[in-house]
């Protein structure tokens, strides 16, 4: 998956240090970042960007290279350099860049959110110490946020149920998913994910694996569930277009080496319930 980059690894521990020449810096605009595809760093160095140290912020290090972000957004790309979509670098190589870009991604959207303290609204400082937003007016402190969520794989006998989004921009077949509300277990939130989304009851919610995904602040939790009760399904065409249960030999999906939700899907393809 994006975030399993071993050999190398990501440091995640906050830093208060200034830029290098050489540390590469993410640039967001919107949905998109500053990215050069014919680059072997892909993103640029703080040295091509003529920044301040105090226009970016410290993220983290993977294998003593750092990482910073640019805090205000700029008005347009800086050559060789141009903007191009975040949903686009999903199977970016190398892959512990394409994984860097994404958690950065995740803290970029914290930082911008959180200018303000949401309880007097005076302006946020960040700790020199911590990875930390304060208020000095009201002693007001933020941490990041990390949302839940729980990602299922619903099967019967040798079945699995694929469902399609109803409006987003990736296409291909995934799982009933959605956000743990509060006050919910992981697996309460399965249960009613499934309930909502296909109108399905299910038993034994088993847990497979997490994954980190920076482009929408959250932490994935794969689970596998086995179909109890009636198999007709009753879809919520608000949340998808499509709900169907497709054997295990019919399965079309390859291992993308990029998404929790491909390799649920492939697994079950491959493996079947034995190893559920």
């Amino acid at each position: 998956m994006l975030h399993e980059i071993s050999p190398r690894e990501l440091d995640i521990t906050y830093r208060n240090k200034p830029a290098s020449e050489d540390s590469l810096v993410f640039s967001f605009k919107d949905d998109t970042v500053l990215y050069n595809s014919d680059s072997e760093n892909r993103f640029p160095h703080y040295s091509e960007l003529g920044l301040s140290q105090q226009d970016v912020v410290y993220l983290f290090e993977i294998d003593g290279i750092d990482f910073f972000l640019e805090l205000p957004e700029r008005a347009n790309a800086c050559e060789p350099y141009s903007y191009a979509s975040l949903f686009n670098l999903r199977a970016m190589q190398p892959k512990h860049l394409a994984f860097a870009c994404f958690t950065a991604r995740h803290l970029k959207k914290w930082y911008s959110s959180n200018k303000y303290c949401g309880v007097c609204g005076a302006t946020m400082e960040q700790s020199e110490t911590e990875r930390m937003l304060s208020c000095r007016q009201c002693d007001n402190n933020l941490y990041p946020t990390i949302s839940p969520v729980i990602i299922v794989g619903v099967y019967r006998d040798n079945e699995l149920l694929l469902t399609r989004y109803a409006d987003r921009p990736y296409k291909n077949y995934a799982l009933v998913a959605g956000y743990v509300e509060i006050g919910e277990t992981l697996e309460d939130a399965v249960r009613r994910e499934v309930r909502e989304e296909v109108g399905l009851e299910i038993k034994d919610p088993s847990y497979f694996k997490s994954q980190p995904w920076g482009l929408s602040g959250s932490l994935l939790m794969g689970y596998f569930a086995e179909l109890d009760g009636s198999q007709d399904i009753v879809l919520d065409t608000f949340e998808l277009s499509e709900a169907v249960w497709i054997p295990r030999d019919e399965i079309e999906a390859t291992l993308d080496d990029v998404s929790l939700t491909n390799e649920m899907i492939v697994f079950f393809k491959q493996q079947g319930l034995s190893n559920v």
